[in-house]
């Protein structure tokens, strides 16, 4: 009974000291900004955690995007260095054929006047 009786004895000193602003607004807003400054901080940490994840997936996108042109790129490059060395090998036995072929010819020509 003592406490009630002190705490009606202080609410309406208190009360009675401001009443244009009044108690209940003067309690509310240090409860809000005890528990809201915390909560608003805790609130930007997570904020931040999100940014810095969806940057750092970001990045891996862009790198593995990099990777893939990359591979691309040397894929690109192998295959046509592939094609010029069968290019080359195919210029080369080509050559020879034709090399072979006109021997021959010269071979026929050869026993043919020697044949007259």
């Amino acid at each position: 009974m003592k406490g009630v009786g002190l705490f009606l004895v202080f609410s309406m000193a208190i009360l009675m000291a401001q009443p244009a602003e009044g108690f209940i607004h003067h309690v509310i807003h240090g409860l809000t900004a005890l528990f809201g400054g915390s909560m608003k901080h805790a609130k930007e940490e997570v904020y931040k955690r999100k940014l810095d994840q969806q940057r750092e997936q970001e990045d891996e996108q862009e790198d593995q995007q990099d990777d893939q042109q990359d591979d691309q790129q040397d894929d690109q490059q192998d295959d046509q260095q592939d094609d010029q060395q069968d290019d080359q090998q195919d210029d080369q036995q080509d050559d020879q054929q034709d090399d072979q072929q006109e021997d021959e010819q010269e071979d026929e020509q050869l026993d043919e006047q020697q044949m007259e």
